[in-house]
């Protein structure tokens, strides 16, 4: 074994001044040689070939043994130290600084060894056999420190002690004072404890300048050969030509000891030189005094008393060149299991000290006398002394393999840190346990002055919680710091159970800095100490109705501060104080339930807290709305959801939040003794202040909204906590999280950013309602959609692929055998492996069940309904009457796919067919090939495609011809078969109605089987915008391609109200409405064409700033079949049934083109007008009878002789030109000019008064209107109210009827 020992010799010897810039314990007054092993070897390998003294002499050693002492890295304490092995010296020469007579000069000798207990061995000598002037040395079998000082022939210059050196570090000093007695000037001490003496011949005379000074043996003969040769490790050894004060010896023994884990004061057993055995020594704990270099007390011994066994010790000294960020005890005998290092950033300021000792007990665990929420903890304990700087955080690793701890055990284990033994409040830390090696670590604690530590077993409370705070001295701390940062965001949910306080009532946040707080009714946001947003909460219902559940937060960013409650914003503050980051002091760190402020005095809140949360970054409002309502978690690297399996992300900047923003999360989900356990990256777990074990309440906050049994939606009793959330208050809002786990029903429109429905429980949407979904829907059970309510999924809406569950959604068609309607169905396959999958007609039920099929023409009369397989089609990419495909009940119809079906013959005009899966959702693809190629003739070049609306809501026309542009042509085409009761397809009475952008025009009959009309427009039913669930269409493809259908499709618009008509049998109450529609504003005009055999055209005409006067994808209409006489426009040679203009203006014209056989009476009228004011004049220009036929105000009656294509006569105009109409007069006279400097309208040569003079703009608009004006007045001027500048048209109508226009142009 090897025995590591601190040897001090102090003797009374002529002063020798000596500074240095570094000096051992700051003490550089007679310093002549400082050895140590980490500075001044030089070393080949791991051989030592010098070892130079790091005092201002600089003497090196080189070694002079039959072989090079070696250099061990980790020696003592993570120290390096020479090893000898009795062959190796190192001589330093005769220097003669060191050449002191101990009989006259003082003389201090210390240094830090570790013998082998075996061979003994000089440490340092100067002398030989006969002669020496001093040499530390141990014998053989002793086993104490051994002094030589002077020895000559007559003096033997002994003197040994009584401490025996076993197993551990020794501190042996002695001082001889100046008195005449030579027996009585050496004093001996062991570690700071007077040592008797054992063997003592004094001090002699003896010196020999010329013998060399060598450490690691002595001289044998004269300055020859080497004896008494050291065994074992040298770590440094330090020599002054001057006695030490105590104070110095404490200085320099406190650096040695902090350096090599050496506990001052303590001594284990007695040698008993007679007997050669040892006794033990009773240590009561109480270590001596530790010293900075400065003389201050860093570890006071007696206040410590009890807690002196195995002191170690870290710190940073400048002066004595001392570094020490890792520790644990050297000793042996009384070993401890505890090493302790500093963080990264410790000890970086001068002067800092952290000493730790224990109190002794074992290391064994009990349960007597535990805290609060312990099972067990250990006997022993540790207490902390943290002297003059600041220290930094440590790592603590506790080595239990000597222990009889098991590894079960061991791993449950927690650091506590309390400011008393009782470890009331303490703090727990949750380690990390290596069963392997039996080391329990625990990083990042912050050990402060005066408080304790040990291992406990804590009482671990997992589940959902929510902390009760009671208003007095609640409060959770944290060591989170915002002082500085340049943006933040703090939430928690928040049940306030006291709303009469007055005082300013802290929430979270951190005093001085940031944080919510409550004073009186208004929930507050603290910035800097001062109140800088607020709400009156009486408003929200956590004020005086308080016992409801609140989500707060608020963010800092720029200089500017938001306040949310429940997710929305609700105040907000520019540039509050000047600002930009958040404030650099604070004198605490941020808490929970505590003080946040100190105006008007503050308070400790009394409710109950829960899931708390601080960013680094200012969320923006999307990104808080995403995480109200569910814990969040860590996936790859982003914030996510716990209930919504999706990234937390702003959509309108696609920026998704990275969890290392993440500053500190309290789920409260795991309290683990004192300690709420941080889920962030950054270990900031909270510490319980005052909070008993009673406070830790079932989680009451909505996260999600959750049902607990079955009932009504707006029933307090269906949810979780209904008492205590606003649940049953409808409209929700629209970022909440609804979980259903019982079967609910509602009569309202809900809108959620996240449903989940459980298997085999069903969500019943009752009357006509919207469940709108914009994030998430999990459905493992039932979506009920009752009447014509519709679910709806926004554009970021996802349906999970596992869910297994399945929609009801219920559509009426057409009852009678004999009619088709196009369908779709908004279902598909349930699976739970995709989404977006086949439908097949064996999926349709009715109220009665699942439908059955026939493969006759007629179906009987069945409950559940019957329909016939020989009218079931689709039509894919088809050119021809031909390309009509049967289906069967299973064959799998494409996602998006329309379909034909005829009724089931039952009684009334229509039967409801209920549809049950896995709802269609996002985005949906369908490859198309234009058979056809280029061109559009029937049979020939036209393909066509039967589509249908995938989803169970609506969706919008127009986007859907915006998505596919460059495929389609633009227009949508219903049938409708309105009438008749036969199979024959000649006597069908039915046609297609068209929808585009611009207009919707009903359908003529059907002729043929080639898309032909015979110019009857017989269809009762005019388009909406709006698409409804179920409907199946016709398009024509005009490019190989993908139709798409996406969730910006999507809307909620009833059938009941016109907004969307489904294309069945006649429903009078709907006939030809148009419903209320949202869309880009297009002036409309609707012309009638009318033919005296009754065959009828409609035309329509659409104006707007979108569109342009020549061909507008979405816009324009072709014709499919002219008719022998009808009415159209022309573009590119090709006719326009619907065809869009440029904005409506005085000078626009459109040409119509007449075909006509010559031998039929035709009628031109206006039969609709659409966001056109009535003081837009509108007129029928015929070319050939030179008359304006106003449309407002009459029909046009007319005839033609010319059989055949007239694109000359017709045109709609504006305004009337320079032709004369049946009520014009000649205006050859007539002078009319505007004087644009004084504004003045000049009208000459009427010789009459003026009825009414109107001013338009050349967008249509009258915006002038004067009546009744004489001709003096009109000919000196008529002033105008002030006009821009642009052209205006001027009309004038005469006393005498007629009428007078004119363009003129004011600048």
């Amino acid at each position: 074994m090897k025995q590591n020992l601190l040897i001090t010799m102090s003797l009374v010897s002529l002063l020798s001044f000596n500074m240095y810039s570094q000096n051992p314990g700051n003490v550089p007054l007679g310093l002549q040689m400082w050895l140590k092993a980490d500075e001044g070897v030089s070393l080949s390998g791991t051989n030592v070939n010098s070892w130079t003294d790091q005092s201002l002499n600089n003497i090196t050693g080189s070694s002079d043994g039959s072989t090079d002492a070696q250099y061990t890295a980790d020696g003592i304490n993570f120290n390096p130290v020479i090893t000898f092995n009795g062959d190796n010296f190192y001589n330093y020469g005769t220097p003669a600084l060191l050449n002191i007579n101990p009989s006259l000069q003082t003389l201090s000798i210390i240094a830090v060894v570790t013998s082998d207990q075996t061979n003994g061995g000089t440490v340092i000598s100067k002398g030989d056999n006969a002669t020496r002037n001093f040499q530390l040395w141990f014998d053989d079998t002793d086993r104490v420190a051994n002094y030589t000082l002077g020895k000559s022939v007559i003096d033997g210059g002994r003197k040994s002690g009584t401490f025996h050196v076993k197993n551990e570090p020794k501190i042996n000093t002695g001082v001889v004072s100046i008195l005449p007695n030579p027996l009585l000037r050496l004093t001996s001490y062991v570690n700071g404890v007077v040592d008797a003496i054992d063997v003592n011949d004094g001090t002699g005379s003896g010196t020999v300048a010329t013998t060399d000074v060598l450490v690691g043996a002595r001289r044998d003969t004269g300055n020859t050969g080497s004896d008494e040769e050291f065994h074992g490790d040298i770590a440094e050894v330090i020599v002054y030509n001057r006695d030490l004060t105590m104070l110095e010896i404490q200085q320099i023994e406190s650096y040695l000891a902090i350096k090599y884990g050496i506990t001052l004061g303590a001594n284990d057993e007695l040698w008993d030189s007679a007997t050669s055995t040892s006794s033990s020594i009773a240590y009561s704990g109480t270590s001596s005094n530790y010293y900075s270099s400065a003389g201050t007390i860093i570890w006071n011994g007696p206040s410590n008393a009890g807690y002196g066994y195995n002191v170690i010790g870290l710190g940073r000294d400048n002066s004595s060149g001392l570094l020490q960020i890792k520790s644990t005890s050297s000793s042996v005998v009384t070993s401890d299991i505890v090493t302790i290092e500093g963080e990264v950033g410790s000890f970086i300021n001068n002067n800092s000290f952290l000493i730790v000792g224990h109190n002794g007990a074992p290391a064994t665990l009990t349960s007597t006398g535990t805290p609060d929420r312990t099972t067990s903890m250990f006997n022993r304990m540790w207490k902390v002394s943290e002297a003059v700087s600041e220290t930094g955080l440590m790592k603590l690793e506790f080595d239990l393999s000597t222990t009889s701890i098991s590894d079960g055990t061991a791993s449950n284990l927690d650091l506590y840190v309390a400011d008393d033994t009782s470890l009331n409040n303490y703090k727990n830390y949750p380690g990390t346990y290596d069963s392997s090696t039996k080391i329990l670590t625990y990083n990042l604690i912050d050990l402060e002055d005066g408080q304790f530590f040990t291992l406990a077993e804590p009482n671990v409370l997992s589940g959902s919680f929510s902390l009760l705070f009671d208003g007095v001295d609640d409060v959770i701390e944290t060591g989170l710091d915002l002082s500085g940062l340049p943006e933040v965001t703090i939430m928690c949910w928040v049940k306030r159970t006291n709303d009469t306080e007055l005082l300013q009532t802290g929430i979270i946040g951190q005093p001085g800095i940031f944080g919510l707080s409550v004073l009186g009714d208004d929930l507050t946001v603290d910035f800097a100490g001062n109140i800088v947003g607020g709400l009156n909460l009486t408003q929200t219902g956590i004020g005086n109705t308080s016992q409801t559940w609140h989500h707060i937060a608020a963010t800092f960013k720029d200089g500017n501060v938001k306040m949310y409650f429940d997710g929305e914003l609700v105040d907000s503050v520019v540039n509050v104080l000047g600002n930009t980051v958040l404030g650099l002091t604070s004198a605490a760190t941020f808490n929970i339930g505590g003080n946040v402020t100190s105006i008007l005095g503050g308070d400790n809140f009394e409710g109950e807290i829960d899931e708390v949360r601080v960013f680094s970054i200012a969320l923006e409002d999307e990104q808080i709305q995403q995480m109200v309502y569910q814990e969040i978690e860590d996936q790859s690297g982003n914030v996510s959801g716990s209930v919504i399996p999706k990234a937390i992300k702003d959509h309108a900047t696609d920026n998704t939040v990275d969890w290392s923003s993440l500053s500190l999360y309290y789920t409260l989900n795991v309290v683990r003794g004192n300690c709420i356990v941080d889920g962030s990256d950054n270990f900031l777990n909270g510490s319980l202040m005052n909070i008993a074990t009673g406070s830790l309440l079932a989680q009451g906050a909505p996260m999600p909204y959750t049902t607990t049994s079955d009932g009504l939606w707006t029933d307090a009793s269906t949810w979780e906590n209904g008492s205590q959330w606003d649940i049953t208050d409808l409209p929700n809002k629209d970022w909440a999280i609804v979980h259903i786990k019982d079967n609910v029903s509602t009569t309202a429109s809900h809108k959620h950013l996240g449903l989940i429905v459980d298997a085999n429980k069903t969500l019943t949407i009752n009357g006509t309602n919207e469940l709108n979904n914009t994030w998430y829907l999990e459905l493992n059970g039932t979506i009920d959609l009752k009447e014509d309510s519709q679910l709806v999924q926004t554009d970021i809406s996802d349906l999970a692929v596992t869910s297994a569950g399945k929609i009801l959604r219920r559509q009426e068609g057409l009852s009678s055998m004999y009619r088709y309607n196009y369908w779709s169905s908004p279902v598909g396959i349930q699976n739970t492996t995709s989404n977006n999958n086949d439908y097949n007609m064996s999926m349709l039920e009715d109220a009665a069940g699942s439908i059955q099929f026939v493969s006759t023409y007629d179906v009987p009369v069945t409950s559940p309904a019957t329909l016939s397989t020989y009218w079931m089609y689709t039509y894919i990419n088809g050119l021809t009457y031909y390309d009509w495909q049967a289906i069967t009940p299973s064959t799998n119809i494409p996602v998006g796919t329309g379909y034909t079906q005829k009724g089931p013959d039952v009684a009334g005009t229509e039967h409801q067919y209920i549809f049950s899966g896995k709802p269609n959702n996002g985005e949906i693809l369908i490859s198309v090939t234009d058979t056809g190629g280029v061109g559009s003739v029937p049979d020939v070049s036209k393909t066509d495609y039967l589509l249908g609306n995938p989803y169970p809501s609506a969706i919008d026309a127009h986007q859907f011809i915006d998505d596919n542009a460059g495929v389609t042509n633009g227009v949508i085409y219903l049938w409708e078969q309105w009438s008749g009761d036969s199979h024959i397809l000649n006597e069908y009475e039915g046609g297609y109605a068209l929808l585009n952008k611009a207009a919707k025009v009903r359908a003529y009959q059907f002729e043929g089987i080639s898309g032909d009309d015979n110019g009857s427009q017989d269809g009762t039913k005019t388009p909406t915008r709006f698409i409804p669930v179920g409907q199946g269409f016709m398009t024509e493809i005009i490019a190989d391609g993908t139709i798409e259908f996406n969730n910006d499709q999507r809307i909620f618009k009833q059938e009941s109200l016109g907004e969307s008509v489904f294309f069945r049998q006649n429903n009078p109450s709907a006939e030809n409405t148009t419903g209320t529609e949202e869309e880009d504003v297009m002036q409309l005009i609707k012309l009638e064409f009318i033919v005296s055999n009754g065959v009828s055209r409609e035309l329509a005409l659409a104006f707007s700033d979108l569109t342009t006067d020549d061909y507008d994808y979405g816009y324009d209409a072709k014709l499919d079949e002219l008719n022998p006489n009808d009415l159209t426009t022309e573009m590119n040679g090709e006719k326009y049934l619907i065809q869009s203009f440029s904005s409506i203006m005085p000078t626009k014209e459109i040409d119509l083109v007449l075909s006509s056989d010559g031998i039929e009476s035709y009628t031109i009228n206006m039969i609709e007008t659409e966001y056109i004011d009535d003081d837009v004049d509108i007129y029928l220009f015929d070319a050939y009878q030179n008359v304006y036929i106003d449309l407002r105000n009459a029909n046009y009656d007319f005839t033609s002789e010319i059989s055949g294509e007239v694109a000359d006569r017709f045109k709609i105009v504006f305004s009337q030109g320079d032709t004369l109409s049946v009520n014009e007069i000649n205006s050859e006279n007539i002078s009319l000019y505007l004087d644009y400097n004084t504004n003045k309208l000049h009208v000459k040569g009427l010789n009459q008064s003026v009825l009414e003079v109107g001013v338009t703009n050349m967008l249509g608009q009258k915006v002038q209107t004067y009546r009744n004006i004489s001709q003096d007045k009109i000919e000196n001027g008529l002033k105008l109210q002030d006009l821009n500048s642009g052209f205006y048209l001027i009309d004038l109508k005469l006393e005498s009827a007629n009428t007078f226009s004119k363009k003129v142009v004011m600048r």
